[in-house]
């Protein structure tokens, strides 16, 4: 079969990767060796290929790259085996190099798990399987949930370590799904799995690859929140999953969607597609940028994901020229919290530029709470793509520099730091010898004096204490009660009643209104030591003896 050589069918790659699925169902839900990095010139970038960076790719709360020669690095959290390093590892804050794999052209990421392209054609995926992410026909089991509802895994078949899909080969391109992925040959022809959990069943014919036949002449792939959405040679884009604002570009609007794939019309000479899964822009040969679906300048104070406010969404049912969105080659969704959108974007001439909110940085300038226009951002080198997701940024630059800002709770950034930057820092550590991961500190909880056996260690940062809401509701003897959808969760505990909402930086504490630091994420990892204090209980966290003590009347 014909395959282009390694350099070249590299630098078509990097363009050609779909961004990252930037879920906002799961938004509020994605590490280098020395702070601020060590790129002393583009000259020594460029003249070492380990450390000349072409792909990054963001997921939740984890970051990837790749090196010109061919060398994978991760960093952020690696919750699940998200960063292909075992599963001892908890994190890194600085850049790792992923062992066992080489010759890599290009990387995807979804929320929480990750796929890598070899230069042989093969691809290689680890991380969350819950849904069948991994294509290897398999998925990680629950067993039946315990007293407080919460899910407990009875067999684990998570990806620790990249490992290959089987049944794929002469692969010229990939993009990672939410929770699956897409791979597609030199021919067009492309392959889908994953997503395999619908109405809390798994669809075992989706736990490997199926070819798409509604398909033939692939070129670009871009997959959103249930959404998918590709190029064809000819120029022509295609769609295929749901409908609620008229993402799927026919002309219609309705909550069923497409189960097969259709050809949006009145649009040609497409090059590229970027999509979050409520908006679609189409990137035109001659430079022209059409969206449909959400519009994505105008959807501030909204929640896309509640259907409260479904109807006031501002949206496109067919392909439209925003003049806003002209002269841009790359947006990409930011959003940390649903109802203040932030958007990071690289114009054609190589410069940055974002919008929206900044709470945890994400413009790139430092003393502005938000800005609802586009602002350039300073101090970086013409870049060549940009990558966001969940309030993190990355720019990589033409000299093969990665520059980073906004959110970094897990480290995702990579300057060595869990410290948010309201400006760009510079990534270094690529090509030096790999730093060892962060292992996990096995700090107990004690509620009342007594151990409280956990599902999952707690994360602990300073005095703040990250649980699971099943677990810490558990531990501190209260109930969980989750509305049809899991979106919003009661806890209740004697008279103490607090109402969190998935994607909200505001609950309900006995019937009042109060903020949160950050929003609640589709994973329910809460801030237990919050919780425990509006049950009316004090906690004390003792780094020394890794202990965190729970007193509650």
């Amino acid at each position: 079969m014909h395959r282009q050589n390694v350099p070249t069918r590299l630098q078509a790659l990097t363009h050609r990767l779909a961004a990252k699925s930037l879920t906002f169902a799961l938004a509020a839900l994605v590490i280098f060796g020395g702070v601020g990095g060590d790129f002393r010139s583009a000259a020594a970038a460029a003249d070492d290929d380990s450390k000349q960076i072409v792909d990054v790719a963001l997921g939740n709360g984890f970051t990837l790259a790749v090196a010109k020669d061919g060398t994978l690095w991760s960093w952020g959290s690696n919750g699940g085996g998200k960063l292909g390093l075992g599963k001892s590892a908890a994190s890194a804050s600085s850049p790792v190099k992923v062992q066992g794999v080489n010759r890599i052209v290009a990387v995807s990421a979804g929320v929480n798990h990750a796929m890598a392209l070899k230069a042989d054609g093969t691809v290689w995926t680890w991380g969350f399987n819950v849904q069948g992410e991994l294509g290897d026909g398999t998925y990680t089991e629950y067993g039946e949930p315990d007293s407080s509802g919460a899910s407990r895994i009875s067999i684990d078949r998570s990806g620790y370590v990249p490992q290959q899909v089987p049944g794929l080969a002469d692969i010229v391109g990939i993009a990672a799904t939410s929770a699956g992925g897409t791979a597609w040959n030199a021919a067009g022809e492309m392959w889908q799995w994953g997503n395999a959990r619908v109405s809390g069943t798994i669809l075992k014919e989706r736990l490997s690859p199926q070819k798409n036949d509604a398909v033939g002449s692939v070129v670009f792939v871009s997959a959103g929140n249930g959404l998918l959405t590709t190029v064809d040679k000819d120029g022509t884009v295609w769609t295929q999953g749901w409908n609620t604002f008229g993402q799927l570009g026919d002309g219609k609007r309705d909550e069923s969607g497409r189960i097969g794939t259709i050809q949006v019309e009145g649009i040609a000479n497409v090059e590229r597609v970027m999509t979050d899964g409520a908006t679609v822009l189409a990137f035109q040969r001659d430079g022209k940028v059409f969206e449909w679906g959400v519009s994505l300048l105008e959807t501030k104070g909204l929640n896309r994901t509640d259907p409260a406010h479904y109807g006031q969404m501002p949206h496109h049912l067919q392909p439209t020229v925003t003049p806003a969105l002209q002269g841009f080659s790359e947006i990409r969704n930011t959003t940390n919290l649903l109802v203040k959108p932030s958007l990071l974007g690289l114009k054609t001439d190589g410069t940055v530029w974002t919008f929206g909110d900044n709470a945890l940085g994400q413009l790139g300038v430092s003393g502005v709470a938000e800005r609802y226009s586009w602002g350039q951002v300073a101090g970086l080198p013409q870049s060549s793509t940009v990558k966001g997701a969940f309030g993190s940024n990355l720019a990589v630059g033409k000299d093969g520099s990665v520059w980073a800002w906004g959110r970094n709770d897990y480290g995702q950034l990579g300057d060595g730091t869990t410290v948010t930057r309201k400006t760009p820092v510079a990534i270094g550590g690529f090509g030096s010898v790999p730093v060892k991961p962060d292992l996990p500190a096995k700090y107990k909880l004690v509620v009342n004096g007594k151990e409280v056996a956990l599902a999952a260690s707690p994360v602990v940062k300073g005095t703040a204490v990250t649980l699971s809401l099943a677990d810490a509701a558990k531990a501190f003897g209260a109930k969980v009660a989750y509305d049809k959808n899991k979106t919003t969760a009661t806890v209740t505990r004697g008279k103490s009643k607090i109402v969190l909402k998935k994607g909200s930086a505001q609950a309900t504490v006995n019937g009042k209104t109060v903020k949160l630091a950050s929003a609640v994420p589709a994973t329910w990892l809460v801030s237990a030591d919050w919780l425990a204090k509006q049950l009316g209980g004090t906690v004390k966290v003792d780094s020394a003896k890794l202990t965190i003590s729970v007193t509650l009347k």
